[in-house]
């Protein structure tokens, strides 16, 4: 039956949807039976959809690891093609977490360095979304843990900006350390360029009005050095870089209130004052967003609640005049500006006992806590 259509069946069952032919609904749904019989009468394996996705793409999206070894076996030369966004295969399996694919791309000549338009590399993606196999996986071939995207933003910035505190401890305690990068691929490597390189031969034409994958003997804009053949080897996290906007990644953790991410960052050496564009530290951040249990962590680490800001106003001020505080923890805080020299557990002692209301010792008697936390909540450094 499949022999006997005229014009090519696999034209006749592209559907209206992205233009997707029946290849590219098999390799979503990882059906590799299905490719194997549709190859046998010559359909299309590199017909590209409307967004410039290959067949590889959407089954590297979904993580069909015999589909996409297959593809591989047929169609080598898509392993680094780029769809509308430039993102490659190895983008989409970092995005989804498909770790376990970086491995079988990379053996087929996948690009770790090749970025998307906007500046993101694969770790960028797989930090962003929290894959920690991919990190791993990407760290270990020699990925670039400094490299960064448009808004100058390293991994470790998308890491914790979302509160991925696996990929960060990846990040940090380096466990690709010693392990030599893949060679980079040049402009007459398979696949350099954004639809292709010219390893390929002439371009391929199909019937009907399809679009077919053709390869292009120039590299695009984010296409590898020629010079550049040899390995990586990995070099220090740089903890404190300043990103869009002046802003680090602890910045960036403490603006979001996340306090484990934000202390991890600390003990790995990052500057608990250091200034964005507008001379804000994180604490000016956490305070500004109501986020009091970052804001006392980076008290106790050292930070500066008196630094002023381009503005004028200290981190103390911002959280004074912030109504997503509640009265008595603004109270603390004012308790705070006026007397520098207040104990931070004398403010955290008033500020509990304000939240209790009246009759403290009963209600403290109700709760089930250990005897030396009521002791410490009852201690009469102001009238009760």
């Amino acid at each position: 039956m499949l022999g006997t259509l005229d014009p090519p069946w696999w034209v006749l069952v592209k559907t209206q949807y992205c233009c997707r032919t029946a290849v590219h609904w098999a390799s979503m749904r990882g059906h590799t039976c299905i490719l194997r019989l549709l190859q046998r009468h010559d359909a299309a394996l590199s017909a590209m959809d409307t967004n410039a996705r290959l067949p590889l793409h959407y089954a590297a999206n979904k993580g069909h690891y015999d589909a996409v070894t297959y593809l591989l076996q047929v169609a080598p030369h898509a392993v680094n093609e780029r769809d509308r966004e430039y993102a490659t295969p190895m983008h989409l399996a970092c995005k989804n977490g498909h770790g376990k694919l970086i491995g079988l791309l990379m053996s087929n000549g996948g690009d770790i360095y090749l970025k998307m338009n906007n500046g993101a590399t694969p770790l960028h993606v797989a930090c962003q979304a929290g894959g920690d196999l991919a990190v791993r996986r990407l760290l270990v071939f020699g990925a670039d843990r400094n490299a960064t995207d448009d808004d100058r933003f390293t991994p470790l910035h998308r890491a914790a900006e979302r509160n991925h505190v696996g990929c960060l401890r990846l990040l940090l305690t380096d466990p690709g350390q010693g392990a030599a990068g893949p060679p980079r691929l040049g402009p007459g490597s398979p696949g350099s360029g954004p639809l292709g390189s010219g390893l390929l031969g002439p371009k391929q034409h199909t019937s009907g009005s399809e679009k077919q994958w053709s390869p292009s003997p120039e590299p695009g804009p984010f296409g590898t050095n020629p010079s550049d053949s040899g390995s990586r080897t990995p070099s220090p996290m740089r903890v404190n870089h300043k990103g869009k906007d002046g802003r680090s990644a602890l910045t960036l953790a403490c603006k979001a209130g996340f306090t484990d991410t934000a202390e991890l960052l600390i003990q790995h050496n990052a500057s608990v004052d250091i200034l964005d564009i507008g001379k804000r530290t994180p604490i000016h951040w956490s305070l500004f967003n109501g986020h009091i249990q970052t804001s006392v962590m980076l008290l106790e680490q050292g930070s500066d609640p008196h630094r002023k800001d381009k503005s004028g106003e200290s981190p103390l001020e911002l959280g004074i005049h912030n109504h997503k505080l509640s009265k008595p923890q603004r109270r603390a805080l004012k308790e705070f500006v006026e007397d520098p020299e207040i104990c931070l557990m004398k403010i955290c002692r008033r500020t509990i006992r304000a939240e209790l209301g009246a009759d403290v010792r009963a209600k403290l008697d109700a709760l089930v806590l250990p005897t030396r936390m009521k002791r410490f909540l009852c201690y009469n450094d102001v009238p009760l």
